[in-house]
């Protein structure tokens, strides 16, 4: 089967540059039925637009609580790992903020800089470079966690309100498998 092209029409749209590919696979999952690829394609089109309005609320939100600190989200989040599991490596850090190496680094570098934590060599393989909270930055965070609820903390409880138990362990199911398929390889 020949992968559509820009200007092709699949289910009677045109399909532009990678939508073309997508909704291909879309296809081929669902059989020859045009219309409803097209239908699903479309839906999960909405879906990844409300995942970019959510975002954008999300990030904002973020946002204004790490300014709060005078600190970026990201090391705000990173502060969260790490307050979480104090003494993750760079690389366990990274995977866990799924962010690239070299962006980790520069993170833990300001974070250092600002005396909220610390690099420490692992005692049983010098190569292993561990981030530790200093005790300045264990007491500033507790001290600022302590005064009201962490970012994570005001989403949980909006959630709870707002969800029945049954719908937010589906809604963490389904936004598992997203994650899953967005990161696998082809």
């Amino acid at each position: 089967m020949n992968k559509p092209k820009e200007g092709d029409q699949i289910g009677g749209e045109k399909v532009v540059g990678e939508p073309a590919q997508a909704c291909q696979e879309i296809k081929g999952t669902i059989g020859n039925d045009p219309e409803r690829a097209n239908s699903v394609y479309a839906l999960a089109g909405e879906v990844v637009q409300e995942f970019q309005v959510i975002f954008r609320i999300l990030y904002s939100s973020y946002q204004f609580f790490a300014s709060q600190w005078h600190i970026s989200g990201s090391q705000l989040a990173a502060i969260e790992k790490l307050y979480c599991q104090d003494g993750l490596t760079l690389g366990e850090l990274s995977e866990k903020m799924g962010l690239s190496a070299s962006t980790i680094t520069g993170l833990v570098d300001r974070l250092e800089r600002d005396n909220y934590v610390r690099r420490i060599r692992d005692c049983a393989d010098r190569r292993v470079v561990r981030i530790f909270f200093t005790s300045e930055g264990k007491q500033i965070l507790e001290n600022k966690l302590n005064s009201g609820k962490s970012f994570v903390e005001e989403i949980a409880a909006k959630l709870a309100a707002k969800m029945q138990h049954e719908d937010i362990v589906q809604l963490d199911n389904l936004l598992k498998q997203f994650r899953i398929s967005l990161t696998e390889s082809d």
